[in-house]
């Protein structure tokens, strides 16, 4: 596996021109995204995001106004949209007038989309499933694996948020940043930072940004094993209070050791070495439930699962794979109530 050495070859060969730095300070439109819940009750509205993006994927702002349009002949959609500079502030470079949202109601069930054209280019939405009545389950959107200028990321995790909130319209968020490496910092450094404030930085950021019901923000970091070849482990807790940072740097690390006894330590821990996906489960004991409204629970009600039996299938799209106890897996299908 490659080293630090190794990484700093790759970063130094493939870094960018002056030329190129330089050219991407002022983007150009490149596309339109228009993001829907995945799931829709004919006749009830929901709200669609509309973005404006630059080739370098930043909010762009535009001029004129996009026409709109959907697969379903009977929905109210409006005919056009307005980027007026009313969107969400999510930090800088982020321009206000690169998203609009406007509401839309479909009354034909089944599979639809809408769509756009600016330009002479035609963007299609996300697929939207219209119910009949209210699902007993519903497909929810998160990002549990980001970082932020406290690691190796960029910006703050209050602007990531935000933007995962307002601009993309994500259900659930989590920050992870490293425990003991940031960019090019010596692990001693970071795990000295994340001791000292760092931890309990995220700490108020991840309570502060939680809206049970709406949307959810999980408390974590990322487990990363010194000498830093691989090994990460992104461990989530139920909730902020009680949280503590066992960094990797300790020998034997009591991360690894209390990896074992998730079920008799408090707040109860979650491990994964796939945050990136999300998988939809299927166990022979029962699925994992979030009530709340939309499908959504708060920080507890989220995470916590029913024990299942030790080994079970997988699923996320056509990938399938077998999967050991309940600390690999995080659920995106979550029952709902029956009432909203």
């Amino acid at each position: 596996m490659a080293g630090p050495h190794e990484s700093i070859r790759v970063f130094a060969a493939s870094r960018p021109s002056l030329r190129a730095l330089w050219a991407s300070r002022s983007g150009r439109f490149d596309r339109l995204h228009l993001i829907s819940p995945s799931d829709a009750v004919a006749g009830e509205p929901v709200t669609v995001r509309v973005q404006a993006w630059d080739e370098y994927e930043r909010l762009h702002a535009i001029e004129g106004t996009p026409s709109l349009d959907s697969t379903d002949g009977d929905a109210t959609v409006p005919t056009e949209v307005t980027f007026d500079g009313d969107g969400p502030s999510v930090g800088p470079g982020n321009p206000e007038e690169g998203v609009a949202t406007v509401e839309a109601t479909f009354a034909t069930t089944g599979v639809q989309y809408l769509t756009a054209e600016y330009r002479g280019e035609r963007f299609v939405s996300n697929p939207v499933r219209v119910h009949d009545a209210e699902p007993d389950e519903r497909t929810l959107w998160g990002d549990i694996h980001l970082h932020s200028s406290l690691s190796d990321g960029a910006g703050s995790a209050a602007n990531g948020f935000a933007f995962a909130r307002e601009v993309m319209g994500l259900d659930v968020c989590a920050y992870t940043d490293h425990d003991t490496m940031g960019f090019f910092i010596p692990p001693r450094w970071q795990r000295e930072r994340m001791h000292d404030r760092y931890f309990d930085r995220l700490k108020r950021t991840t309570a502060a940004n939680n809206d049970p019901g709406e949307f959810v923000t999980l408390f974590g970091y990322e487990w990363t094993k010194q000498p830093t070849k691989g090994g990460h482990i992104n461990v989530y807790f139920d909730g902020v209070e009680g949280a503590e940072l066992f960094d990797s740097t300790c020998s034997p690390s009591p991360t690894t050791r209390r990896r074992r006894c998730t079920r008799s330590t408090s707040p109860r821990r979650r491990t994964t070495t796939t945050s990136r996906r999300w998988w939809r489960c299927t166990p022979s004991g029962g699925r994992a439930s979030a009530p709340a409204e939309r499908g959504i629970g708060d920080q507890s009600g989220w995470v916590t699962a029913r024990r299942t039996p030790p080994a079970r299938t997988c699923r996320t799209h056509s990938r399938s794979a077998t999967a050991s106890g309940c600390s690999a897996v995080l659920i995106i299908t979550a029952r709902t109530r029956a009432t909203r």
